[in-house]
């Protein structure tokens, strides 16, 4: 009887504590800012400085950290996710845009948009291990789903580099046809699902602020004021 009172009680317990919230991250280009969102009430709880023009954004696989491409500082700025603060950086080439990382979270590539390059690096060892020579202007990144190829965009040769490795519309997966559109802020950037995908979390530059989209209702349902021209936006789960 004791044992399945105590067993009642814990599975009370557990049922009543809240589950935690996700934690979005918010690039701010021209605020030199980092604001953190709790998505349980949907308000910003910290704003973290870092170095000059962030943009680039997203948390390591193991969620320990969050990386924020630095483009006028040159680096990758290391953000520690239990204490909210710039511990590390890493090297990168000059201006720093976007970045991707492999599966297993070892291995981070960073498209520097001055020098024409894809930097590679460990991320275990935290230090430089190549650069790529692509097109002008290295912008979007991404990696096949097996690992083998990065796909580099170039801004200004309208060109998407391949690389061997050894708008606010919804669109339907099927039809790939536009459904529906939703009204948010103005210059909108990036955007990104919450882990259970009940919402999208959208920057918009110019007016200062980020939409939260209902997904299933299809609707915006709140603004959020963060800093100065946010530009990228990472979600993890405390």
């Amino acid at each position: 009887m004791r044992r399945c009172l105590l067993a009642g009680t814990a599975a009370w317990l557990a049922a009543a504590t809240p589950a935690a919230a996700f934690i979005a991250y918010v690039s701010n280009e021209k605020g030199n800012t980092v604001s953190v969102i709790d998505t349980d009430n949907w308000a910003v709880t910290k704003t973290i400085k870092v170095g000059q023009r962030p943009r680039g954004i997203d948390c390591t696989r193991d969620g320990k950290f969050v990386l924020v491409a630095v483009g006028d500082d040159d680096t990758i700025q290391v953000i520690d996710a239990a204490t909210q603060q710039v511990v590390d950086t890493l090297p990168s080439g000059p201006d720093p845009e976007l970045f991707v990382q492999d599966a297993a979270g070892k291995v981070l590539y960073v498209a520097n948009e001055n020098d024409n390059t894809v930097t590679v690096i460990d991320l275990e060892k935290r230090v430089r291990i190549g650069d790529v020579q692509v097109g002008v202007e290295p912008e979007g990144m991404a990696l096949s789903p097996d690992g083998k190829i990065l796909i580099n965009t170039s801004e200004t040769t309208n060109m998407a580099h391949f690389i061997d490795t050894a708008t606010r519309q919804i669109v339907d997966g099927a039809s790939h046809q536009v459904t529906k559109y939703l009204l948010v802020g103005q210059r909108v950037w990036h955007m990104a699902f919450t882990p259970d995908e009940k919402y999208l979390l959208v920057t918009n530059g110019v007016s200062n602020d980020v939409s939260i989209i209902d997904v299933v209702a299809q609707k915006v349902i709140k603004t959020i004021q963060v800093g100065e021209l946010p530009w990228g936006i990472a979600i993890a789960q405390p």
